[in-house]
């Protein structure tokens, strides 16, 4: 089957054997546009490629004709994510778990903006930004969109001479959170 495979092809399907995992993401630069393509169809029409949506991957049968093992890649360690945890009260604590009704409660980045700024003294963009790991546009955005004009909650901003902005949620008499 060797003999049936363009110089083309065999070239995107080595290097993609041996430098990206087995996707098809390379061509040789005098191959472009429909040619790329067709160099796909014809791969695709003898088993070599399989087609995932955009993406295009070696078959097991393409590795076996390039006597080319599979390499399987690591995945990269995942540091520690910072875990927010709300305390129980007595009451809870002294109920029997049932697994089925005290499923834990999933704490949202946006449930751990509302916590922050719900203390007394709130917390400003770098603290909110800190917390839940975004950039200071989504939380500005998360202020403005989702917690003001979504959820309808008050929310004060106070400047102090020297320090950051801070931001609180403001109960009125007759708001409830």
């Amino acid at each position: 089957m060797s003999d049936q495979l363009s110089n083309a092809q065999r070239a995107v399907i080595t290097h993609a054997a041996t430098e990206t995992n087995g996707k098809v993401l390379w061509f040789p630069e005098q191959i472009r546009g429909g040619a790329q393509g067709k160099i796909l169809q014809s791969l695709l029409d003898k088993g070599l490629v399989i087609q995932n949506g955009d993406d295009w991957s070696l078959t097991e049968r393409c590795y076996a004709l390039l006597d080319h093992p599979r390499t399987v890649s690591l995945l990269p360690e995942i540091p520690e994510i910072p875990v927010f945890v709300k305390t129980l009260s007595a009451e809870a604590v002294e109920e029997p778990i049932n697994i089925e009704k005290d499923k834990p409660l999933k704490q949202t980045k946006q449930q751990i903006m509302i916590d922050l700024l719900s203390t007394p003294d709130g917390a400003s963009i770098p603290e909110l930004m800190a917390a839940t790991g975004w950039q200071q546009h989504t939380v500005r955005g998360a202020l403005s969109g989702t917690l003001k004009k979504r959820l309808g909650l008050r929310i004060e901003s106070v400047k102090t001479d020297g320090a950051d902005r801070t931001y609180r949620i403001v109960e009125t008499s007759g708001d409830a959170l």
